[in-house]
C-alpha cells in the first residue's frame, strides 16, 4: 500500500475543522503533526509539516480548491501568519 503525502494529511487535517476557524502557524506545527501521529501513525517533523503546508498554499493551492478550502490570510497575531479556514464542503 502507497504511503499517504503529508500534503494530504494536512489536506484532511484542515476539513477536520469547522468554517471559519482561525489557522495559526503553531497550529500547523503542533495540532497537525499530532493528528498525523494520531490518524496515520506516522512521525513527522514540524518544520516538514510547516514546509508542507507552505507548498501547498503557495504553489499547489488548487489542491486546496479541490478539496473545498479556502485560507484567507490575516494580518499577523502574536508575532505569526494567520488564516481563516472556509470549509466549503
Amino acid at each position: 500500500m502507497a504511503k499517504v503525502k503529508i500534503s494530504d494529511m494536512i489536506i484532511e487535517w484542515l476539513q477536520t475543522h469547522s468554517d471559519g476557524k482561525t489557522i495559526a502557524n503553531h497550529n500547523v506545527q503542533t495540532d497537525c503533526v499530532t493528528y498525523i501521529k494520531s490518524w496515520h501513525d506516522r512521525n513527522v517533523l514540524p518544520s516538514t509539516v510547516e514546509r508542507e503546508f507552505r507548498r501547498l498554499r503557495n504553489q499547489e493551492s488548487h489542491l486546496l480548491r479541490d478539496s473545498g478550502i479556502e485560507l484567507t490570510d490575516q494580518e499577523m497575531k502574536y508575532g505569526e501568519n494567520t488564516w481563516t479556514l472556509k470549509n466549503n464542503l
